[in-house]
């Protein structure tokens, strides 16, 4: 690591990856590596997920208590926030603020979905 606090784009590339399938939704398929983690946040969370095509993000959820945030790294797909539905790719941006509408994201491309996802913990 160039330090406690800062990883190179190559650090950041070479962090490992933990494939994480939740427990209700099997389709809810996504591999995550946290750049937040390995610089010591302890209230963020930041995390990289990369969703295969066909899974989702996440289950349908709400947060309760929590603002989180998604940024398009690559890929495309279907972000699903309470009944409306919105194409993404690179360079979107989704809010999520506590208490608001439930949501999803759903892999529906052909290649990996990369995400940065910052929420509090």
């Amino acid at each position: 690591m160039s330090n406690q606090y800062h990883l190179t784009a190559a650090e950041v590339a070479a962090l490992p990856a933990e494939l994480n399938v939740h427990p209700v939704n099997s389709q809810a398929r996504r591999t995550i590596s946290s750049p937040g983690d390995a610089t010591g946040l302890t209230t963020l969370g930041i995390n990289i997920f990369a969703v295969a095509p066909g899974d989702k993000s996440t289950e349908y959820h709400v947060h309760a208590c929590e603002d989180e945030a998604v940024y398009v790294l690559s890929g495309v797909g279907t972000a699903r926030t309470g009944e409306d539905t919105h194409p993404v790719g690179p360079g979107d941006f989704i809010g999520y603020p506590k208490g608001g509408p439930a949501h999803e994201i759903h892999n529906t491309g052909d290649e990996p979905l990369q995400l940065l996802v910052i929420g509090q913990r």
